[in-house]
């Protein structure tokens, strides 16, 4: 069985979903952690922040 993999939130440093990514640094955020990407067009799951 393998592991499951714990992703932490680069700007909180908690347990989070792989729905947002941080434009900068590509790393995984909650999207309360981060600022909306105004340039991006797509809202919602998987928008970048």
């Amino acid at each position: 069985m393998a592991e499951a993999i714990e992703v932490t939130c680069a700007v909180c440093d908690k347990e989070v979903g792989t729905g947002h990514k941080c434009k900068l640094c590509s790393e995984f955020v909650h999207l309360i952690c981060g600022e909306r990407d105004e340039d991006e067009e797509k809202e919602g799951y998987g928008q970048s922040v």
